[in-house]
């Protein structure tokens, strides 16, 4: 009897690990699939998640329709998991929507690609999270939703421009790729 309940003591421990772990990614990709990696503010919420702060890029922004918090692999104090992100397209530096699509579709048609991205996790001793983010793929992998509110933005800040018209063909598009 003893026997099993040190067994079931370490497996808890190890599965609470591992909780703790997705619970970080998840909410790292929560918060980047809302396009917080595109302001400052929305950053700073995602800096406290990083053991070591890096400069995000800003272009392109990967447009995704959805993503899956994978495998979690915990060992000692490093932790990988891996996120699989279906990316339909990315908005260039000139606003402009790039869809993948494929020579079979017809024009218009949106297709997509898998995209895997590696999260290194390690332990930390700071009290504020136990793991932090310590190496991972720092690019903006926002959701249709948060794509088409970021041109919003930007397209009613620049009123008149090359820009404005490019977000707003591109506004067209995603909302388009929304309709079943």
């Amino acid at each position: 009897m003893l026997h099993i309940c040190i067994a079931g003591i370490g497996w808890a421990q190890g599965n609470s690990a591992e909780l703790s772990v997705r619970k970080i990614v998840e909410h790292y990709c929560e918060l980047n699939s809302k396009g917080k990696i595109l302001d400052a503010g929305g950053w700073i919420q995602m800096e406290e998640l990083l053991s070591k702060p890096d400069t995000p890029r800003k272009s392109p922004i990967w447009v995704v329709s959805h993503y899956d918090v994978n495998l979690v692999s915990v060992k000692d104090d490093t932790a990988d998991v891996i996120v699989e992100y279906t990316v339909i397209g990315k908005i260039n530096n000139n606003l402009i929507f790039e869809p993948f699509a494929h020579s079979n579709l017809p024009p218009g048609e949106i297709s997509s690609s898998e995209l895997q991205v590696k999260f290194h996790l390690a332990k930390q001793n700071d009290g504020a999270h136990e793991w932090r983010i310590s190496e991972v793929y720092l690019a903006p992998l926002v959701l249709v939703s948060s794509a088409i509110e970021y041109l919003e933005d930007v397209r009613k800040v620049d009123p008149i421009s090359e820009y404005r018209v490019n977000a707003e063909k591109s506004i067209a598009i995603l909302r388009n790729s929304l309709k079943p």
